[in-house]
């Protein structure tokens, strides 16, 4: 179980990050920011463009500026990406026009920081096929390319621990890695979608895997935090509370007053983490 330190460390990032949601719920307007806005962003604030992992299934990433020897690396992992123009045509480029993720990554205070997109966005090598950003967004493939984005990023970063921060999708894909790696130091998600099938269920579309028991009981050893939006109709907070409730010692999830899926993550974040 978490020690009784991470746990207060936990408390303290969520009343933080809780005050300043509070604040920007009144202030911020709908839409996210465009992805060529982050990505100026992103650059400005001295980020990196990379490919990363997998040769065969490498994920895009951007790596913020490195300070020197570190421990924890902080790892911000991407939604779904592109919304389906209809129920039955999912879209020909999973790259997000918002990318969420990519904006908390750059509102991260402690170094290094990186954020990491899902298999084929913005890149589309010879492995990516519609199945990777729909039926099989969450496959054991998907896991595994991951992880071995995961384990460069360290390397280069010579981090020896991660920070995973799950953003929607991102979030089950930040869990089931949370669940089989010895090296993560803590579990956040953002309007996560931490098991899909549950999800698939609500929404009556087809079905998706679930958080299967091995992955609940190994995650309630892990330091975590949910924060959920209050307007939230993609993962309403009903779904999320009673997915978390199966999660042993889980706490509680964070919900903010005037947040929904996308609104107003990016610009009501802390950047705060335990």
């Amino acid at each position: 179980m978490p020690s009784s330190t991470s746990c207060r460390s936990l408390r303290r990032a969520a009343a933080c990050l809780l005050a300043v949601g509070l604040l920007a719920a009144c202030a911020v307007g709908a839409s996210p920011p465009e992805r060529a806005t982050l990505e100026d962003r992103a650059r400005a604030a001295g980020f990196t463009r990379l490919s990363i992992g997998d040769p065969e299934l490498p994920l895009a990433t951007w790596l913020g500026p490195e300070p020197g020897r570190t421990t924890v690396l902080t790892v911000v992992l991407e939604g779904d990406g592109a919304a389906w123009p209809r129920p039955d045509r999912p879209p020909a480029d999973p790259t997000p026009r918002h990318p969420v993720a990519l904006g908390l990554a750059l509102t991260v205070a402690d170094p290094p920081v990186a954020y990491l997109a899902r298999p084929c966005q913005y890149d589309h090598p010879p492995a990516c096929r519609p199945a990777l950003w729909t039926r099989d967004r969450f496959s054991d493939a998907v896991i595994r390319a991951t992880g071995a984005a995961l384990d460069a990023l360290k390397d280069r970063t010579v981090a020896t621990r991660l920070r995973l921060v799950g953003y929607s999708g991102g979030a089950y894909i930040a869990a089931r890695l949370a669940a089989v790696r010895d090296d993560v130091a803590a579990l956040v998600t953002v309007a996560g979608v931490l098991d899909p099938a549950a999800w698939a269920r609500h929404h009556g579309v087809s079905p998706l895997p679930p958080l299967d028991a091995a992955t609940v009981a190994r995650l309630a050893t892990v330091p975590q935090v949910h924060w959920i939006g209050a307007r939230d109709t993609v993962v309403p907070p009903a779904l999320a509370r009673a997915v978390l409730a199966r999660i042993p010692g889980a706490p509680a999830p964070r919900e903010v007053p005037g947040f929904d899926h996308a609104c107003c993550w990016v610009d009501g974040w802390s950047g705060s983490f335990p």
